[in-house]
Protein backbone atom coordinates (compact mmCIF):
# COMPACT_ATOMS: atom_id res chain seq x y z
CA UNK A 1 0.00 0.00 0.00
CA UNK A 2 1.30 3.65 -0.84
CA UNK A 3 4.43 2.26 -2.76
CA UNK A 4 4.81 4.96 -5.23
CA UNK A 5 3.88 8.00 -2.60
CA UNK A 6 6.50 6.37 -0.16
CA UNK A 7 8.85 5.77 -2.99
CA UNK A 8 8.44 9.68 -3.35
CA UNK A 9 8.64 11.00 -0.21
CA UNK A 10 12.11 8.88 0.78
CA UNK A 11 13.86 10.23 -2.36
CA UNK A 12 12.68 13.89 -1.15
CA UNK A 13 14.63 12.97 2.03
CA UNK A 14 17.04 11.45 0.52
CA UNK A 15 17.51 14.54 -1.98
CA UNK A 16 17.67 12.49 -4.40
CA UNK A 17 16.92 14.37 -7.45
CA UNK A 18 17.17 12.08 -9.67
CA UNK A 19 14.88 9.77 -8.91
CA UNK A 20 12.63 12.07 -8.26
CA UNK A 21 12.53 13.31 -11.93
CA UNK A 22 12.39 9.62 -12.63
CA UNK A 23 9.20 9.46 -9.65
CA UNK A 24 7.11 12.51 -10.96
CA UNK A 25 4.85 12.73 -14.37
CA UNK A 26 6.62 14.91 -16.56
CA UNK A 27 3.35 16.58 -17.90
CA UNK A 28 2.11 17.60 -14.78
CA UNK A 29 3.24 21.35 -14.07
CA UNK A 30 4.31 21.18 -10.48
CA UNK A 31 3.81 24.38 -8.36
CA UNK A 32 2.41 25.21 -11.89
CA UNK A 33 5.39 25.39 -13.53
CA UNK A 34 7.26 23.19 -16.22
CA UNK A 35 8.48 20.07 -14.53
CA UNK A 36 11.93 21.36 -15.24
CA UNK A 37 11.70 24.29 -12.80
CA UNK A 38 10.36 22.71 -10.80
CA UNK A 39 13.16 20.08 -10.62
CA UNK A 40 15.80 23.16 -10.79
CA UNK A 41 14.59 24.94 -7.72
CA UNK A 42 13.97 22.02 -5.55
CA UNK A 43 17.85 20.47 -6.54
CA UNK A 44 19.08 24.18 -5.45
CA UNK A 45 16.66 24.12 -2.09
CA UNK A 46 18.52 20.51 -1.56
CA UNK A 47 21.67 22.27 -2.28
CA UNK A 48 21.33 24.56 0.05
CA UNK A 49 20.63 21.87 2.77
CA UNK A 50 24.23 19.86 2.02
CA UNK A 51 25.92 23.28 1.89
CA UNK A 52 24.76 23.90 5.52
CA UNK A 53 25.91 20.17 6.75
CA UNK A 54 23.07 18.25 6.07
CA UNK A 55 23.70 15.37 4.94
CA UNK A 56 19.43 13.82 4.47
CA UNK A 57 16.13 15.07 5.29
CA UNK A 58 13.54 13.82 8.03
CA UNK A 59 10.22 13.40 6.96
CA UNK A 60 7.99 14.33 9.14
CA UNK A 61 3.84 14.32 8.41
CA UNK A 62 1.42 16.68 8.61
CA UNK A 63 -1.69 18.33 7.05
CA UNK A 64 -2.33 21.90 5.51
CA UNK A 65 -4.67 24.01 7.84
CA UNK A 66 -5.34 26.14 5.17
CA UNK A 67 -9.60 25.22 4.05
CA UNK A 68 -9.52 27.34 1.18
CA UNK A 69 -6.01 25.81 -0.23
CA UNK A 70 -7.44 23.07 -2.24
CA UNK A 71 -10.44 22.40 -0.39
CA UNK A 72 -11.59 19.00 -2.76
CA UNK A 73 -8.21 17.49 -2.03
CA UNK A 74 -6.87 14.93 1.00
CA UNK A 75 -4.65 17.28 3.23
CA UNK A 76 -1.53 15.74 3.04
CA UNK A 77 1.72 17.16 4.09
CA UNK A 78 5.34 17.12 4.84
CA UNK A 79 7.64 18.82 6.04
CA UNK A 80 11.53 17.99 5.73
CA UNK A 81 13.56 18.84 8.34
CA UNK A 82 17.61 18.73 7.45
CA UNK A 83 19.15 16.13 9.97
CA UNK A 84 22.27 18.74 11.51
CA UNK A 85 21.11 22.33 10.97
CA UNK A 86 16.96 21.90 11.89
CA UNK A 87 16.34 23.92 8.37
CA UNK A 88 13.36 22.54 6.86
CA UNK A 89 10.99 22.50 3.41
CA UNK A 90 7.20 22.05 3.85
CA UNK A 91 5.45 20.89 0.72
CA UNK A 92 1.74 19.91 0.30
CA UNK A 93 1.05 17.05 -1.72
CA UNK A 94 -2.07 17.36 -3.60
CA UNK A 95 -3.13 13.68 -3.92
CA UNK A 96 -5.72 11.08 -5.30
CA UNK A 97 -6.18 7.66 -4.71
CA UNK A 98 -5.30 5.12 -7.62
CA UNK A 99 -7.93 3.20 -9.53
CA UNK A 100 -7.10 0.06 -7.76
CA UNK A 101 -7.34 1.88 -4.12
CA UNK A 102 -3.68 0.42 -3.73
CA UNK A 103 -1.51 3.69 -3.95
CA UNK A 104 -2.02 7.74 -4.08
CA UNK A 105 -0.76 9.46 -7.50
CA UNK A 106 0.56 12.64 -6.77
CA UNK A 107 -1.54 15.83 -8.57
CA UNK A 108 0.54 18.60 -7.67
CA UNK A 109 3.24 19.67 -5.12
CA UNK A 110 3.96 23.17 -3.62
CA UNK A 111 5.22 24.82 -0.71
CA UNK A 112 2.76 24.81 2.37
CA UNK A 113 2.24 27.91 4.21
CA UNK A 114 -0.49 26.68 6.65
CA UNK A 115 1.91 23.42 7.60
CA UNK A 116 0.73 21.31 11.29
CA UNK A 117 3.08 18.44 11.99
CA UNK A 118 1.47 15.61 13.54
CA UNK A 119 4.87 14.72 15.74
CA UNK A 120 6.48 18.32 15.54
CA UNK A 121 10.26 17.94 16.79
CA UNK A 122 11.40 20.30 20.02
CA UNK A 123 12.44 23.14 17.60
CA UNK A 124 13.25 24.07 14.16
CA UNK A 125 15.66 26.75 12.46
CA UNK A 126 14.46 28.41 9.48
CA UNK A 127 12.60 27.22 6.18
CA UNK A 128 13.99 26.90 3.05
CA UNK A 129 13.11 29.04 0.52
CA UNK A 130 11.28 27.29 -2.55
CA UNK A 131 9.13 29.50 -4.38
CA UNK A 132 8.68 30.99 -8.15
CA UNK A 133 8.36 33.81 -10.29
CA UNK A 134 4.99 34.56 -11.97
CA UNK A 135 7.12 34.51 -15.42
CA UNK A 136 8.19 30.42 -14.71
CA UNK A 137 4.79 29.85 -14.64
CA UNK A 138 3.03 27.83 -17.62
CA UNK A 139 0.80 29.68 -19.44
CA UNK A 140 2.53 32.88 -18.81
CA UNK A 141 3.01 34.66 -22.45
CA UNK A 142 6.34 36.15 -23.45
CA UNK A 143 6.20 38.35 -26.06
CA UNK A 144 9.58 38.46 -28.11
CA UNK A 145 10.36 41.90 -27.06
CA UNK A 146 9.80 41.03 -22.89
CA UNK A 147 12.45 37.83 -24.26
CA UNK A 148 14.79 40.42 -25.53
CA UNK A 149 14.70 42.50 -22.53
CA UNK A 150 14.83 39.69 -19.76
CA UNK A 151 18.20 38.69 -21.47
CA UNK A 152 19.40 42.19 -21.30
CA UNK A 153 18.58 43.01 -17.33
CA UNK A 154 20.50 38.98 -17.29
CA UNK A 155 23.50 40.33 -18.61
CA UNK A 156 23.40 43.39 -16.62
CA UNK A 157 23.62 41.89 -13.80
CA UNK A 158 26.43 39.67 -15.35
CA UNK A 159 28.10 42.60 -15.93
CA UNK A 160 27.99 43.72 -11.70
CA UNK A 161 28.29 40.23 -10.61
CA UNK A 162 32.33 39.79 -12.70
CA UNK A 163 33.46 43.08 -10.46
CA UNK A 164 35.61 42.98 -7.23
CA UNK A 165 37.27 44.72 -5.40
CA UNK A 166 35.98 48.49 -6.50
CA UNK A 167 33.59 49.94 -8.87
CA UNK A 168 34.53 54.09 -9.67
CA UNK A 169 31.78 56.09 -9.98
CA UNK A 170 32.29 56.63 -13.54
CA UNK A 171 31.81 52.97 -14.15
CA UNK A 172 28.47 52.83 -12.00
CA UNK A 173 27.36 55.93 -14.02
CA UNK A 174 28.21 53.91 -17.49
CA UNK A 175 26.51 51.15 -16.23
CA UNK A 176 23.08 52.85 -15.02
CA UNK A 177 23.16 54.53 -18.41
CA UNK A 178 23.48 51.21 -20.60
CA UNK A 179 20.74 49.55 -18.97
CA UNK A 180 18.50 52.17 -18.82
CA UNK A 181 16.80 51.64 -21.32
CA UNK A 182 15.82 47.45 -19.95
CA UNK A 183 15.16 49.55 -16.34
CA UNK A 184 12.50 51.49 -17.74
CA UNK A 185 10.80 48.99 -20.34
CA UNK A 186 10.21 46.82 -17.02
CA UNK A 187 9.03 49.61 -14.90
CA UNK A 188 6.70 50.73 -17.67
CA UNK A 189 4.95 47.37 -17.23
CA UNK A 190 1.46 46.53 -16.33
CA UNK A 191 2.18 43.38 -14.63
CA UNK A 192 2.89 43.62 -11.03
CA UNK A 193 4.08 40.74 -8.50
CA UNK A 194 6.77 37.96 -8.60
CA UNK A 195 8.95 38.54 -11.62
CA UNK A 196 12.26 37.42 -12.29
CA UNK A 197 13.45 40.68 -13.61
CA UNK A 198 12.98 41.82 -9.69
CA UNK A 199 16.72 41.85 -9.02
CA UNK A 200 17.47 43.58 -11.35
CA UNK A 201 15.12 46.20 -10.92
CA UNK A 202 16.27 46.78 -7.09
CA UNK A 203 19.53 46.77 -8.27
CA UNK A 204 19.56 49.25 -10.30
CA UNK A 205 17.13 51.52 -8.27
CA UNK A 206 19.51 50.89 -5.39
CA UNK A 207 22.18 52.10 -7.56
CA UNK A 208 20.74 55.21 -8.72
CA UNK A 209 19.51 56.17 -5.57
CA UNK A 210 22.84 55.95 -4.09
CA UNK A 211 24.22 58.08 -6.60
CA UNK A 212 21.47 60.59 -5.88
CA UNK A 213 21.93 60.28 -2.02
CA UNK A 214 25.80 60.90 -2.30
CA UNK A 215 25.00 63.92 -4.49
CA UNK A 216 23.41 65.63 -2.11
CA UNK A 217 26.02 65.30 0.47
CA UNK A 218 28.63 66.30 -1.79
CA UNK A 219 27.60 69.45 -4.26
CA UNK A 220 30.29 71.66 -3.78
CA UNK A 221 28.65 74.81 -1.87
CA UNK A 222 27.64 71.92 1.08
CA UNK A 223 31.29 70.38 1.50
CA UNK A 224 32.45 73.98 1.05
CA UNK A 225 30.20 74.58 3.90
CA UNK A 226 30.77 71.57 6.70
CA UNK A 227 34.28 71.13 6.10
CA UNK A 228 35.48 74.82 6.38
CA UNK A 229 37.55 75.75 9.59
CA UNK A 230 36.14 78.94 10.17
CA UNK A 231 34.00 77.70 12.61
CA UNK A 232 34.55 79.67 15.83
CA UNK A 233 31.99 78.30 18.44
CA UNK A 234 30.26 74.68 19.47
CA UNK A 235 26.65 76.20 18.40
CA UNK A 236 28.44 76.42 14.76
CA UNK A 237 29.43 72.97 15.06
CA UNK A 238 26.73 71.76 16.01
CA UNK A 239 24.50 73.72 12.91
CA UNK A 240 27.21 71.75 10.45
CA UNK A 241 26.44 68.12 12.03
CA UNK A 242 22.62 68.95 12.34
CA UNK A 243 22.70 69.87 8.07
CA UNK A 244 24.44 66.42 7.93
CA UNK A 245 21.74 64.81 9.54
CA UNK A 246 18.84 66.88 8.10
CA UNK A 247 19.75 65.15 4.57
CA UNK A 248 19.74 61.42 6.22
CA UNK A 249 16.65 61.72 8.15
CA UNK A 250 15.16 63.03 4.86
CA UNK A 251 16.18 60.73 2.82
CA UNK A 252 15.31 57.90 6.06
CA UNK A 253 19.18 56.96 6.43
CA UNK A 254 19.10 57.85 9.97
CA UNK A 255 20.87 54.57 10.33
CA UNK A 256 23.89 54.85 8.78
CA UNK A 257 25.32 56.60 11.43
CA UNK A 258 25.74 53.27 13.88
CA UNK A 259 26.06 51.23 10.40
CA UNK A 260 29.01 52.70 9.56
CA UNK A 261 31.12 53.39 12.57
CA UNK A 262 34.47 53.46 11.44
CA UNK A 263 36.28 55.78 8.93
CA UNK A 264 36.95 54.25 6.14
CA UNK A 265 37.07 55.09 2.25
CA UNK A 266 34.50 52.80 1.62
CA UNK A 267 30.89 52.93 2.55
CA UNK A 268 28.79 51.22 -0.15
CA UNK A 269 28.96 48.13 -1.15
CA UNK A 270 27.01 45.93 -3.76
CA UNK A 271 27.68 42.38 -4.85
CA UNK A 272 31.09 41.89 -3.84
CA UNK A 273 32.67 45.34 -4.58
CA UNK A 274 33.05 49.24 -3.05
CA UNK A 275 31.85 51.63 -4.63
CA UNK A 276 34.66 54.74 -4.99
CA UNK A 277 36.12 57.59 -6.56
CA UNK A 278 34.46 60.72 -7.42
CA UNK A 279 31.29 61.83 -5.21
CA UNK A 280 31.82 58.16 -3.31
CA UNK A 281 35.23 59.85 -2.14
CA UNK A 282 34.66 62.91 -1.42
CA UNK A 283 31.46 61.47 0.71
CA UNK A 284 34.14 59.66 2.58
CA UNK A 285 36.24 62.98 3.29
CA UNK A 286 33.05 63.86 4.89
CA UNK A 287 31.98 61.26 6.87
CA UNK A 288 35.78 60.99 8.58
CA UNK A 289 34.86 64.54 9.50
CA UNK A 290 31.27 63.91 10.83
CA UNK A 291 31.11 61.08 12.45
CA UNK A 292 33.91 61.90 15.07
CA UNK A 293 32.64 65.03 15.70
CA UNK A 294 28.91 64.07 15.98
CA UNK A 295 29.52 61.26 18.45
CA UNK A 296 31.71 63.82 20.37
CA UNK A 297 28.58 65.98 20.45
CA UNK A 298 25.98 63.59 20.80
CA UNK A 299 27.49 61.67 23.95
CA UNK A 300 27.52 65.50 25.30
CA UNK A 301 23.87 66.11 24.71
CA UNK A 302 22.80 62.06 25.20
CA UNK A 303 19.28 62.94 26.84
CA UNK A 304 18.35 59.00 28.09
CA UNK A 305 19.22 57.83 30.93
CA UNK A 306 19.79 53.86 29.97
CA UNK A 307 16.45 52.46 31.20
CA UNK A 308 14.34 55.20 29.00
CA UNK A 309 17.22 53.79 25.99
CA UNK A 310 15.94 50.62 26.47
CA UNK A 311 12.70 51.16 26.96
CA UNK A 312 12.34 53.78 23.93
CA UNK A 313 14.90 50.88 22.02
CA UNK A 314 11.94 48.83 22.46
CA UNK A 315 8.64 50.43 22.21
CA UNK A 316 6.34 48.82 19.45
CA UNK A 317 4.52 52.30 18.95
CA UNK A 318 8.03 53.81 17.94
CA UNK A 319 9.38 51.70 14.71
CA UNK A 320 12.35 53.92 13.69
CA UNK A 321 13.48 54.46 17.70
CA UNK A 322 16.61 52.57 16.60
CA UNK A 323 17.43 54.48 14.23
CA UNK A 324 16.45 58.12 15.42
CA UNK A 325 17.89 57.79 18.73
CA UNK A 326 21.34 57.66 17.39
CA UNK A 327 20.83 61.73 16.20
CA UNK A 328 22.04 64.59 18.01
CA UNK A 329 18.77 65.98 16.44
CA UNK A 330 16.72 63.74 18.19
CA UNK A 331 18.70 64.21 21.68
CA UNK A 332 18.27 68.17 21.31
CA UNK A 333 14.57 68.00 20.26
CA UNK A 334 14.41 66.03 23.47
CA UNK A 335 15.82 68.13 26.13
CA UNK A 336 13.99 71.22 24.10
CA UNK A 337 10.65 70.00 24.93
CA UNK A 338 11.71 69.12 28.63
CA UNK A 339 12.86 72.72 29.38
CA UNK A 340 10.09 74.09 27.78
CA UNK A 341 7.64 71.63 29.95
CA UNK A 342 9.76 72.83 32.98
CA UNK A 343 11.55 69.88 33.51
CA UNK A 344 15.52 69.99 31.88
CA UNK A 345 17.30 67.12 31.67
CA UNK A 346 20.73 67.22 33.38
CA UNK A 347 23.90 66.34 31.10
CA UNK A 348 26.25 63.68 31.93
CA UNK A 349 23.80 60.85 30.82
CA UNK A 350 25.46 58.98 28.32
CA UNK A 351 27.19 55.87 29.48
CA UNK A 352 29.84 53.63 27.93
CA UNK A 353 27.78 50.90 28.66
CA UNK A 354 24.65 51.95 26.07
CA UNK A 355 23.15 49.41 24.15
CA UNK A 356 24.20 51.46 20.78
CA UNK A 357 27.10 50.07 19.19
CA UNK A 358 28.88 52.49 18.49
Amino acid sequence: MNKYFNQVIQAFSNMDIELIEDLLDPTIPYSDVPIETFLKNLDKAFKSFREEGDTFLISQPGSCCNLYCNPESIRTAYRFVGNKTRLYLDFRFVTEITEDLSDYRIKDIYSCYSFKCHEPLDWYANDIAFCFYEDEKVGFQKSPELLIYMEKQNQALDELQSISGEMTESDLRIWLFRHQPTYEFFKALPEKGYYSWIGFMMEYSTSADQIELVEKFTHPSFLEEILSDDYDSEESLIQRVLKVEKILIENDRPYLIWLWKNESRCYFRNYDYFLVGGIFESFAKLWSWFKPRQLKLLQKYYALTPEETEEFSTDPNHPDSTDEIYTLTFHLETRKRSRMNGTPIPFGLWNEEQRLPF
